[in-house]
């Protein structure tokens, strides 16, 4: 019995070790055409495209050459031939971001209910002179799985079938390309969904007295009602979070103002931020971060400019500036980055390293759709032809201009 546990565990081990692993591959620009590069910035992929997609988890990218799209492998062969208008596979899966189903149009997908073992048999959706069919791969090759006759193909995720719109009626076929019988189309089941309603928790209040402001919040582990002081009624204004129906006691932090300055308070009494900065970009400043050098990052303003001050904990009296004060704006980019503009250009702070990821900025920066290809970071900027390009979290261009 052992001997079989040992054995089956080395077999696990063997299987995961024989998984092909790909490295990331970005979309790079080159004067205008596009191919995919290594997160170093080689080329891997030649720039001889119009456009291109990012590489799905089924290791196949949508990419434009004369004005027809078709699909590369990690390879650049090309398993798609570049002959349609509009070519789209049903599922869809990103780096853990799914979206699969083509419910009104071969561009737009609104399903993330999908069968994984399903994704290596994917089928793509193709239209060419406004006829729309569908096509798989078999064995790498492409294969017409429903004609290209349809005016109209919609996806159903749920029952994995294809609803084919023609001379104003509807075909059904099975995802193989076998077409329904009237009884086997009257046999599929509707799916209703219903949605679930938590109930409320007591959330802290605002009070004032003699003309100041604090936070107390009913204890309901009393014999009889009470209630806590989280903080004490000294200050002009206080800015709370929105709190919900997941709110949970005892991880509170709260702005705090006496006069023009603003600080940040603790639930127990206790200063987190000094009453000493001109404002305070609450959102980004009220989480503590328990895993990282600093646990706590306050992004504020000090004499009309931004900047960000780094605590090691809240017991902590030192104040570490990590960004100086000379931004115009600061605001989130996505988790542990920051976006910082001066002079309406743009920069990305990295809130792991606590630096800017390079010396140079940009006329626009947006978040990646998907934030990220195998857990690397990307960024979306504008390069000289006003085209979207790529930026790394770790400042390598994806692009020439």
């Amino acid at each position: 019995m052992q001997k079989s546990k040992i054995h089956l565990v080395s077999l696990l081990i063997f299987i995961i070790l024989c998984q092909p692993v790909f490295s990331q591959y970005i979309p790079y620009c080159e004067k205008g055409k596009w191919g995919f590069a290594d997160i170093d910035g080689k080329i891997i992929i030649p720039c001889i495209y119009d456009a291109v997609d990012f590489y799905s988890d089924d290791n196949l990218a949508k990419a434009k050459k004369t004005e027809k799209i078709g699909y590369i492998n990690r390879e650049g062969v090309t398993v798609i031939p570049f002959q349609y208008d509009q070519c789209t596979r049903i599922y869809e899966v990103y780096h853990g971001q799914h979206s699969v189903g083509i419910k009104n149009n071969p561009d737009i997908h609104l399903n993330k209910d999908f069968d994984f073992q399903d994704i290596p048999n994917n089928r793509f959706i193709v239209t060419k002179n406004k006829k729309i069919g569908v096509m798989r791969l078999m064995d790498g090759k492409p294969k017409v799985l429903i004609p290209l006759t349809y005016s109209r193909i919609q996806f159903d995720p749920s029952n994995k079938t294809f609803h084919c719109d023609y001379n104003g009626s509807t075909v059904y076929f099975s995802a193989n390309g076998k077409k329904l019988t009237e009884q086997e189309v009257n046999n599929i089941e509707k799916i209703q969904y219903s949605g679930v309603i938590m109930g409320e928790m007591e959330s802290p209040k605002i009070i004032k007295s003699k003309g100041k402001m604090g936070v107390i919040l009913k204890n309901t582990s009393r014999m009889q009602v009470a209630f806590d002081t989280l903080v004490p009624a000294i200050y002009d204004d206080i800015i709370t979070e929105k709190y919900d129906n997941n709110y949970a006691p005892g991880n509170d932090v709260f702005g705090v103002r006496i006069g023009r300055k603003w600080g940040i308070a603790g639930s127990k009494n206790i200063v987190l931020l000094p009453v000493d900065f001109d404002e305070i970009n609450f959102d980004l400043s009220k989480d503590s971060r328990h895993w990282a050098a600093y646990q706590r990052i306050f992004v504020v303003k000090k004499n009309n400019r931004w900047g960000i001050i780094g605590k090691k904990n809240d017991s902590s009296i030192d104040l570490n500036v990590l960004l100086p004060f000379e931004f115009d704006k600061i605001n989130k980019m996505y988790y542990s980055y920051l976006v910082v503009e001066k002079e309406n250009r743009f920069q990305v702070f990295n809130m792991e390293t606590y630096n800017l990821i390079s010396g140079k900025n940009y006329s626009s920066i947006k978040p990646y759709e998907y934030e990220s290809v195998n857990d690397f970071q990307i960024f979306e900027v504008t390069n000289k032809l006003e085209q979207t390009v790529y930026v790394g979290k770790n400042g390598v261009e994806f692009f020439t201009d």
